[in-house]
């Protein structure tokens, strides 16, 4: 019996976050904190990018937490692991 193996190119998981992402990313790295909460977050997008609406915090801060360097810890809590 022959047996095929199929192998599979793996690209490198690419950084799907934008300039004010990577704003409130850097603001993390200067804040040293070891968790960061909800409210952390959102004082992040305020303070360094023109993100306002409290719908757009949101899809931001889903997205960042989601896909970016971050661990759940427990409700609106992570682990910044950037």
């Amino acid at each position: 019996m022959r047996v095929l193996q199929w192998h599979m190119a793996v690209e490198p998981m690419t950084q799907s976050w934008d300039h004010r992402d990577q704003a409130v990313l850097d603001a993390l790295d200067e804040a040293e904190l070891e968790t960061v909460s909800l409210s952390d977050l959102r004082h992040a997008y305020r303070s360094q990018t023109d993100v306002r609406t409290n719908r757009k915090l949101k899809e931001r801060i889903r997205h960042l937490t989601r896909e970016g360097p971050f661990e759940r810890v427990k409700f609106q809590v992570w682990r910044y692991t950037g």
